[in-house]
């Protein structure tokens, strides 16, 4: 059962939506009915195929959970105290976790992939249910533009080091 992922409160205060938090918004409508039918079409999928698919969707996971680590979770541990992040990490931890038993043999899933891979779609879904009502909330509750500002080039810059998404703007430097 897939759940629907909701926006945070779009009311007068928050009319326009920080970059960044639409970009992991988007990311998430768009992950889990990926991994939705990855699941759903696992059963008398080819082996290899199902692994490449299951790989592709890893590493798209594995790079929304590094952007979301050092830039928006980074922030709210500023103003909240690591340990208000340490669920949101730890559930980061789960899912690679699930990812690597999937994936540990190049070309073939391990035997009990199908319930893996049920707990793999359970954590994404709970996962980004959590964010998107709890520390999307705060963040867009405590942060200021300019450090939305600051997180965007930050995410922007870790996408680009990755290969996925655009170049990281250059700044200015004196006597160019």
């Amino acid at each position: 059962m897939a759940l629907a992922t909701t926006a945070p409160d779009s009311g007068p205060a928050h009319a326009a939506q920080p970059a960044l938090l639409e970009r992991l918004l988007e990311e998430h409508r768009e992950l889990l009915p990926a991994l939705q039918a990855w699941v759903e079409g696992l059963p008398g999928a080819p082996a290899e195929r199902a692994w490449q698919e299951l790989a592709a969707l890893a590493e798209r996971l594995r790079l929304h959970a590094h952007v979301e680590d050092e830039t928006l979770f980074a922030a709210m541990a500023d103003l909240l105290g690591p340990a208000a992040l340490t669920g949101y990490l730890m559930q980061h931890d789960d899912i690679d976790e699930v990812l690597g038993q999937l994936l540990q043999t190049p070309g073939q899933l391990p035997d009990g992939a199908p319930e893996l891979a049920d707990r793999l779609l359970w954590y994404c879904e709970s996962h980004f249910e959590i964010e998107e009502r709890h520390i999307f909330q705060e963040a867009l509750a405590r942060l200021t533009p300019q450090q939305w500002a600051e997180l965007e080039v930050q995410a922007r810059a870790l996408a680009a080091r990755s290969g996925d998404g655009p170049p990281a703007p250059q700044q200015a430097t004196d006597g160019s």
